[in-house]
């Protein structure tokens, strides 16, 4: 993967620095992806020490879901708004989930991002 995005970076360079921007933030962001993943197929590991079998409570597992996904769920909202400002709208992401759905694969909350609770949807539910 990271041989793709080093010729991608390459190709990048001839069309300037906003295109060069973009590569690189698609890397980082494929790459935390992929952080989060490796990390959710190592949870609840236990310590051994002389013997002694540490290992954490249930509901510290729920608690780290529950964060993880919420933590990705924020992070897909301000992907999207970042590249949004470098250019890249809805129409791109919706023609990338598109091609990815052809061949079985999603963008998963980066293509559909949840509506995030502001002060402004609290006020106007609370009108409603």
């Amino acid at each position: 993967m990271g041989w793709m995005f080093a010729l991608a970076e390459q190709a990048a360079r001839r069309y300037g620095l906003r295109a060069l921007s973009m590569v690189r933030t698609t890397a980082h962001a494929i790459g935390e992806v992929l952080d989060e993943v490796l990390a959710r197929t190592q949870r609840n590991f236990a310590l051994e020490i002389g013997g002694l079998r540490l290992e954490p409570p249930p509901f510290v597992s729920a608690l780290a879901s529950v964060a993880g996904r919420v933590g990705l769920d924020i992070g897909a909202a301000a992907l999207r708004s970042k590249l949004g400002a470098l250019g890249i709208g809805a129409d791109m992401f919706g023609l990338v989930e598109e091609e990815l759905n052809r061949e079985g694969l999603s963008m998963g909350v980066l293509a559909h991002p949840p509506k995030l609770t502001t002060f402004a949807t609290i006020a106007s539910n609370k009108a409603a």
